[in-house]
């Protein structure tokens, strides 16, 4: 009992969360409602054949002529390359830049880091069944760009609107107990066009169906905690990928010593003033420590 009183002492005493704030901005409000945004053409051809020049290059780096070879197996079968890192100069420059790092805090309400095993490369083949891509408490924006164009009979995204705001496990079990298609859950189908980018929360609940050979660029933003009860589940949401880390090979890892050496230059340089940001907060969470990376910060 006194343990639970003292939790509820805490939590009374933290400031309100300001993805709960009513903003005024039409994006902004879309998103915290429903759960997601589309925003159309926000890639500029030129970039979107860099990005996919670069996801190529890395799956033919990681996986040689598997690549080729349709992804197969349970779950949501593909090929995945992490692509925050030197081997990917555009996308660690987009992920560092204020286009996308702005567009997220701006979304979540308040600072974010960026999640590295998160930011990846991935070929899809086939159908995903409904799902949140996480239960752990964050407030986070995952940024999804599709290289083909996908519409409902191709493997567009599908979303469950404003089901990020539902108790996951009791979401979960009534689309489990109804064992239905995903095309006969009622969902908004997402048709999308290279160079669109659909940024989503990932408690929300999502799907694809009918799904073609397509290459996904993707990267997600996770909100600094601001609250002692947010702190947990921003540490959790990294202490959790770290077993994942060993699933790729050496030189394509997220957290890639490099990547968090950079963040060690002289602030001076707008390039990495950001990134110095962002490690000096991943070292006092402890997460560089996880990732056995912590030597690379201050070199």
């Amino acid at each position: 009992l006194a343990a639970e009183l003292a939790a509820r002492a805490d939590l009374s005493h933290e400031p309100p969360d300001p993805f709960d704030a009513w903003t005024g901005d039409a994006d902004v409000d879309r998103f915290r409602c429903f759960g997601y945004l589309v925003l159309r053409s926000f890639l500029e051809p030129a970039l979107v054949a860099d990005l996919r020049a670069e996801l190529v290059a890395t799956m033919l780096a990681v996986h040689g002529d598997r690549y080729y070879q349709r992804p197969t197996g349970p779950g949501m079968p593909g090929h995945y390359v992490c692509l925050l890192g030197p081997w990917a100069p555009r996308t660690v420059d987009l992920v560092d830049g204020r286009r996308l790092a702005g567009l997220a805090e701006r979304l979540v309400g308040g600072a974010v880091l960026p999640s590295p095993v998160d930011t990846q490369g991935i070929r899809f083949a086939g159908n995903a069944g409904w799902h949140s891509d996480t239960d752990i408490r964050v407030r986070a924006v995952k940024l999804v760009a599709y290289l083909e164009p996908l519409d409902g009979s191709t493997g567009a995204l599908r979303v469950l609107p404003g089901s990020h705001r539902l108790p996951e496990e009791a979401l979960g079990r009534h689309l489990r107990s109804i064992e239905r298609d995903v095309p006969d859950v009622p969902a908004q189908v997402l048709a999308t066009e290279p160079g669109d980018v659909i940024a989503f929360d990932p408690m929300l609940w999502h799907a694809s169906w009918g799904g073609r050979d397509r290459h996904q660029w993707t990267t997600l933003y996770v909100r600094d905690a601001v609250t002692p009860s947010w702190r947990a589940g921003l540490v959790e949401w990294f202490a959790a990928s770290t077993s994942d880390r060993d699933a790729l090979p050496e030189g394509y890892r997220p957290f890639d010593a490099r990547w968090v050496a950079d963040g060690s230059m002289d602030v001076t340089d707008r390039r990495f003033d950001q990134r110095h940001r962002w490690m000096f907060r991943f070292h006092r969470l402890g997460v560089l420590d996880a990732y056995g990376v912590a030597g690379a910060f201050g070199r």
